[in-house]
């Protein structure tokens, strides 16, 4: 939820509750690519952890919740809340 919020809080367009989990977050232009780089320092801050040893860090690999999460819980051996 606190991913969705920070999403919300850096788009104009939509609301926390608005977000699914598969929801394209760049491609679709709810953020751009300053918020990118927020975004990645945000999920690095609240993980305490690199993305870029979980997954490739760019537009792509990033483009929505789910793409962001599962990869760190996988790795760590945990269900992804996105799933």
């Amino acid at each position: 939820q606190k991913l969705r919020s920070f999403v919300a809080a850096k788009s104009k367009f939509v609301e926390a509750s608005e977000i699914a989990n598969e929801t394209k977050l760049f491609s679709s232009g709810l953020l751009d690519s300053l918020a990118f780089i927020e975004l990645v320092l945000y999920v690095e801050k609240e993980f305490h952890l690199k993305l870029v040893d979980f997954t490739e860090v760019n537009l792509n690999s990033l483009d929505s919740i789910e793409q962001i999460l599962d990869p760190i819980f996988k790795r760590s051996g945990n269900v992804s809340p996105a799933s």
